[in-house]
């Protein structure tokens, strides 16, 4: 456990620190590790940070060989160099990031297990077009591994979530996001690729809440063995929509692409909310039931098959 402060020459010193069968720590407020370069914690078991990590010049590295990554409070990773900016993290069991994790050149948290996600992540700090955010829960694929993510945002070049179940708040991806799980996906806020495609996988159900808009060049959304429920609208800005449900698709709010959108239900499909293709066809297809209970279907210059 380190109580005070570890300091590295402010351009190309570094800090390693190894508890190779143990646990490694700082105290919360005077624990600080600040390098010019790299910063290195290593443990056997838990990592704790309850203190500023900061890379003036390099990468920031965290990993639980097989325990718990655990910050907190003033933990806050920062690795915001222009050309070297990293942060990398992974855990052998849970990983909890409860202070706000800062890079240039891209943000990887990797967990075993649990990955809960309670602080801001930017990856992409000076916008550079090269820091990538990949936040991955259920890393070992295991089927033992949920990320959960609080009232937070996560920014990057391109956005890439993972886990067995997957719950977020906020994202957004200066180009792609990918969202993938093994079993249910559930969106709680704007869901946004702001030059890319916005792509949600679930194994079984897609959820979305009302202000889980999902919003990107084209979208896919795919709940592949059970329910796609999108409470929240859905725009692909340049081309299409794809939403496709191994049971049953409802929606209640906008469905909009700048050319085609296309619903497969395998079994019943509920539209409450207005389809809108500008530039294309909507194409909705149920397996058994399809019911319209509000909003417009249109097809402004193309066709509408149902």
């Amino acid at each position: 456990t380190l109580n005070g402060a570890v300091t590295a020459g402010q351009t190309t010193g570094t800090i390693d620190i190894n508890a190779v069968a143990g646990n490694a720590a700082t105290t919360a407020g005077t624990g600080t590790l600040d390098a010019g370069g790299a910063v290195t914690v290593d443990a056997g078991l838990d990592v704790t940070i309850a203190a500023t990590v900061v890379s003036e010049t390099g990468t920031i590295g965290i990993t639980a060989t097989d325990g718990n990554v655990t910050t907190s409070g003033a933990g806050t990773l920062t690795a915001n160099d222009a050309g070297a900016g990293a942060v990398t993290v992974a855990s052998g069991n849970d990983t909890t990031l409860g202070a706000a994790v800062s890079a240039s050149e891209g943000v990887t948290v990797n967990a075993d297990n649990n990955l809960a996600i309670n602080a801001n992540i930017v990856a992409d700090f000076d916008a550079d077009a090269s820091g990538n955010a990949s936040l991955n829960a259920d890393f070992d694929s295991s089927s033992n591994g949920d990320l959960t993510m609080g009232n937070f945002l996560v920014t990057g070049e391109n956005v890439v979530v993972t886990g067995y179940n997957v719950q977020v708040d906020a994202i957004t991806a200066d180009v792609a996001a990918t969202i993938t799980a093994q079993n249910d996906v559930q969106l709680d806020d704007a869901y946004t690729a702001t030059a890319g495609a916005a792509t949600v996988t679930g194994g079984r159900n897609v959820t979305s809440a009302a202000a889980g808009a999902i919003n990107g060049n084209n979208v896919v959304v795919t709940g592949t063995s059970g329910n796609v429920t999108l409470a929240g609208t859905v725009t692909a800005d340049t081309t299409t929509v794809a939403i496709t449900a191994g049971n049953d698709i409802t929606t209640s709010n906008t469905v909009g692409a700048q050319t085609s959108v296309t619903m497969t239900a395998d079994e019943d499909a509920a539209i409450s909310g207005a389809v809108t293709a500008t530039a294309g066809n909507v194409d909705i297809a149920a397996g058994r039931d399809m019911a319209q209970t509000a909003g417009m279907i249109q097809a402004i210059a193309g066709g509408v098959r149902v």
